[in-house]
Protein backbone atom coordinates (compact mmCIF):
# COMPACT_ATOMS: atom_id res chain seq x y z
CA UNK A 1 0.00 0.00 0.00
CA UNK A 2 0.90 3.23 -0.30
CA UNK A 3 -0.41 6.63 1.48
CA UNK A 4 0.83 10.59 0.79
CA UNK A 5 3.12 12.47 2.91
CA UNK A 6 3.70 15.94 3.05
CA UNK A 7 7.56 17.32 3.02
CA UNK A 8 8.19 20.71 2.03
CA UNK A 9 5.25 21.34 0.38
CA UNK A 10 5.44 18.13 -1.80
CA UNK A 11 2.97 15.47 -1.54
CA UNK A 12 4.97 11.85 -1.61
CA UNK A 13 3.21 8.42 -2.18
CA UNK A 14 5.59 6.38 0.31
CA UNK A 15 4.85 2.24 0.68
CA UNK A 16 3.87 1.32 3.73
CA UNK A 17 4.02 -2.28 5.19
CA UNK A 18 1.11 -2.56 8.54
CA UNK A 19 1.05 -5.41 10.60
CA UNK A 20 -2.58 -4.25 12.23
CA UNK A 21 -4.70 -7.39 13.59
CA UNK A 22 -7.19 -8.65 15.90
CA UNK A 23 -6.18 -10.91 18.81
CA UNK A 24 -8.89 -12.32 20.88
CA UNK A 25 -11.03 -9.28 19.65
CA UNK A 26 -8.05 -6.37 20.64
CA UNK A 27 -6.37 -4.18 18.01
CA UNK A 28 -2.85 -4.48 17.92
CA UNK A 29 0.00 -3.83 16.12
CA UNK A 30 3.57 -4.64 16.37
CA UNK A 31 5.43 -3.17 13.01
CA UNK A 32 4.47 -0.24 10.91
CA UNK A 33 6.91 -0.09 7.86
CA UNK A 34 7.63 3.09 5.69
CA UNK A 35 10.30 2.65 2.75
CA UNK A 36 11.28 5.94 2.19
CA UNK A 37 12.24 5.19 -1.56
CA UNK A 38 15.70 6.54 -1.94
CA UNK A 39 18.76 5.09 -2.41
CA UNK A 40 19.94 4.27 1.06
CA UNK A 41 19.50 0.45 2.25
CA UNK A 42 19.52 1.30 6.31
CA UNK A 43 16.95 0.72 8.62
CA UNK A 44 15.69 2.80 11.52
CA UNK A 45 13.78 1.17 14.07
CA UNK A 46 11.70 3.70 16.52
CA UNK A 47 10.07 2.46 19.61
CA UNK A 48 7.49 4.54 20.76
CA UNK A 49 4.48 4.25 22.90
CA UNK A 50 1.89 2.18 21.51
CA UNK A 51 -0.19 2.57 18.15
CA UNK A 52 -2.21 5.02 17.48
CA UNK A 53 -4.26 6.25 14.35
CA UNK A 54 -2.00 5.45 11.61
CA UNK A 55 -3.19 2.00 9.03
CA UNK A 56 -1.77 0.77 6.34
CA UNK A 57 -3.98 2.99 4.01
CA UNK A 58 -3.46 6.78 6.13
CA UNK A 59 -0.76 8.08 8.41
CA UNK A 60 -0.89 10.34 11.27
CA UNK A 61 0.95 13.46 12.80
CA UNK A 62 3.49 11.34 14.44
CA UNK A 63 4.44 9.14 11.67
CA UNK A 64 4.34 12.32 9.38
CA UNK A 65 7.03 13.83 12.01
CA UNK A 66 8.96 10.99 12.00
CA UNK A 67 8.84 10.30 8.07
CA UNK A 68 9.72 14.40 7.50
CA UNK A 69 12.85 14.45 9.58
CA UNK A 70 14.41 11.37 8.07
CA UNK A 71 13.42 12.31 4.88
CA UNK A 72 14.77 15.81 4.71
CA UNK A 73 17.88 14.55 6.05
CA UNK A 74 19.91 12.54 4.47
CA UNK A 75 22.94 12.77 6.16
CA UNK A 76 21.48 9.69 8.45
CA UNK A 77 21.61 7.04 5.48
CA UNK A 78 17.86 5.76 6.18
CA UNK A 79 16.09 4.31 3.56
CA UNK A 80 13.28 2.32 5.59
CA UNK A 81 11.75 3.40 9.41
CA UNK A 82 10.48 0.44 11.10
CA UNK A 83 7.84 1.68 14.11
CA UNK A 84 7.45 0.09 16.74
CA UNK A 85 6.02 0.36 20.63
CA UNK A 86 6.44 -0.52 23.80
CA UNK A 87 2.50 -1.32 24.02
CA UNK A 88 1.32 -3.28 20.66
CA UNK A 89 -2.08 -2.07 22.04
CA UNK A 90 -3.92 0.03 19.64
CA UNK A 91 -5.32 2.95 21.04
CA UNK A 92 -5.96 6.36 19.89
CA UNK A 93 -5.33 7.99 23.55
CA UNK A 94 -2.24 6.48 25.46
CA UNK A 95 -4.39 7.09 28.35
CA UNK A 96 -6.72 4.62 27.73
CA UNK A 97 -3.82 2.32 28.45
CA UNK A 98 -4.53 2.23 32.33
CA UNK A 99 -7.88 0.96 31.38
CA UNK A 100 -6.62 -1.58 29.02
CA UNK A 101 -4.12 -3.36 31.40
CA UNK A 102 -6.47 -3.26 34.08
CA UNK A 103 -9.15 -5.40 31.80
CA UNK A 104 -6.34 -7.85 30.68
CA UNK A 105 -4.63 -10.72 33.20
CA UNK A 106 -1.28 -10.50 33.93
CA UNK A 107 -0.72 -14.09 31.97
CA UNK A 108 -2.63 -12.62 28.81
CA UNK A 109 -0.99 -9.15 29.04
CA UNK A 110 3.05 -10.87 29.39
CA UNK A 111 1.47 -12.69 25.98
CA UNK A 112 0.72 -9.71 24.28
CA UNK A 113 3.89 -8.19 25.71
CA UNK A 114 6.06 -11.33 24.76
CA UNK A 115 4.95 -11.92 21.01
CA UNK A 116 5.82 -8.26 20.84
CA UNK A 117 9.30 -8.72 21.53
CA UNK A 118 9.41 -12.06 18.98
CA UNK A 119 8.42 -9.92 16.54
CA UNK A 120 10.71 -7.11 16.34
CA UNK A 121 13.35 -9.72 16.69
CA UNK A 122 12.62 -10.86 13.29
CA UNK A 123 13.89 -7.16 12.08
CA UNK A 124 15.81 -5.80 14.37
CA UNK A 125 19.60 -6.38 13.92
CA UNK A 126 23.32 -4.87 14.78
CA UNK A 127 23.29 -2.82 11.34
CA UNK A 128 19.66 -1.78 12.67
CA UNK A 129 20.04 2.14 14.10
CA UNK A 130 17.85 1.71 17.04
CA UNK A 131 15.63 5.03 18.53
CA UNK A 132 13.88 5.26 21.71
CA UNK A 133 10.92 7.85 21.66
CA UNK A 134 8.13 6.76 24.50
CA UNK A 135 8.26 10.06 26.33
CA UNK A 136 6.56 9.73 29.92
CA UNK A 137 4.38 7.23 31.63
CA UNK A 138 0.57 8.04 30.75
CA UNK A 139 -1.63 9.99 33.76
CA UNK A 140 -2.69 7.44 35.95
CA UNK A 141 -0.26 4.75 34.33
CA UNK A 142 1.44 2.64 37.43
CA UNK A 143 4.74 4.33 37.22
CA UNK A 144 6.35 1.17 38.24
CA UNK A 145 5.48 -1.66 35.66
CA UNK A 146 6.32 1.67 33.18
CA UNK A 147 9.94 1.97 34.39
CA UNK A 148 9.85 -1.83 34.25
CA UNK A 149 8.72 -2.41 30.63
CA UNK A 150 10.68 0.53 30.10
CA UNK A 151 14.04 -1.24 31.15
CA UNK A 152 13.66 -4.30 29.59
CA UNK A 153 13.17 -3.03 26.31
CA UNK A 154 16.04 -0.41 26.66
CA UNK A 155 17.74 -4.29 27.76
CA UNK A 156 16.88 -6.17 24.50
CA UNK A 157 17.76 -3.03 22.02
CA UNK A 158 21.26 -2.46 23.59
CA UNK A 159 22.11 -6.28 22.34
CA UNK A 160 22.30 -5.05 19.04
CA UNK A 161 24.94 -1.89 19.50
CA UNK A 162 24.34 1.68 20.52
CA UNK A 163 20.77 2.98 21.07
CA UNK A 164 19.65 6.42 19.86
CA UNK A 165 17.41 9.20 20.93
CA UNK A 166 15.87 12.12 19.61
CA UNK A 167 17.51 15.94 20.54
CA UNK A 168 14.65 18.39 20.06
CA UNK A 169 15.14 22.11 20.08
CA UNK A 170 14.09 21.62 23.38
CA UNK A 171 16.75 19.21 24.23
CA UNK A 172 17.08 15.80 24.39
CA UNK A 173 14.84 14.28 27.37
CA UNK A 174 11.81 14.80 29.11
CA UNK A 175 9.66 14.27 31.96
CA UNK A 176 12.54 15.38 34.69
CA UNK A 177 15.23 14.24 32.28
CA UNK A 178 14.39 10.60 32.78
CA UNK A 179 12.49 9.70 29.39
CA UNK A 180 13.23 9.78 25.88
CA UNK A 181 10.83 12.49 23.89
CA UNK A 182 8.12 11.52 22.19
CA UNK A 183 7.73 12.81 18.48
CA UNK A 184 3.97 13.27 18.61
CA UNK A 185 4.31 16.65 20.68
CA UNK A 186 3.43 19.63 19.10
CA UNK A 187 5.77 21.65 21.02
CA UNK A 188 9.11 20.35 20.00
CA UNK A 189 11.29 19.98 16.32
CA UNK A 190 13.21 16.95 15.68
CA UNK A 191 16.22 18.12 15.12
CA UNK A 192 19.10 15.52 15.62
CA UNK A 193 19.59 12.14 16.51
CA UNK A 194 22.08 11.00 19.67
CA UNK A 195 23.20 8.09 21.45
CA UNK A 196 20.46 7.60 24.36
CA UNK A 197 22.57 6.64 27.49
CA UNK A 198 20.23 7.25 30.01
CA UNK A 199 20.03 4.47 32.97
CA UNK A 200 16.73 4.32 33.21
Amino acid sequence: MKFPIKSKGIELLLKVDSDEKFKNGIKIRNRYSIDLQNEYTQTASITCLNPSKATKTKSDYTINKIVNFFYENNKYGIGRLDIYNLYPFYLTDSTDLVHMFASLESDYYNEFIDNNYEEMKKHISCKTQNIVAWGGYPSGFNQLTYDEDVKRMLKFLRKFGKVYSFKTNWGCFTQKGKHPYHPSSRFNNLVDIIEYNHKE
